[in-house]
């Protein structure tokens, strides 16, 4: 077990789990380890858990956020039927004669999925 190293993991906020984890060792000897030697970084591991949580939790938030702004391709040519029209087949297309420029990551075509084979 390498006291350096869990000197410097403590000391950047990881908690005893968190360095056994990323050590592969076990949580109770990290946990000794660090209330034998380093009762001093204390002080130094609580700040910088408290920025390490703060960290996480804003890319939580972030993640969270994006995952909620996308739309799938189904939804978006559900919402935007006057780009589209469905051919036979059932096929949803988009319309050839469109006067507007159409960006890159709009859906051309929705495969009817209840088509027979």
């Amino acid at each position: 077990m390498n006291k350096e190293l869990i000197k410097q993991l403590y000391a950047n906020g990881f908690n005893a789990r968190e360095i056994s984890e990323e050590l592969n060792v076990n949580k109770a000897a990290v946990n000794k380890c660090i209330q034998r030697n380093f009762k001093d970084l204390k002080p130094i591991h609580l700040k910088n858990r408290k920025q390490l949580k703060f960290y996480e939790n804003e890319v939580r938030k972030i993640t969270k956020y994006e995952s909620k702004q996308h739309m799938s391709d189904k939804t978006f040519i559900l919402k935007n039927r006057s780009l589209y029209e469905t051919k036979k087949d059932g096929d949803i297309v988009l319309k050839k004669d469109i006067d507007c420029v159409i960006p890159w990551d709009v859906p051309r075509r929705l495969v009817n999925e209840f088509k027979s084979c």
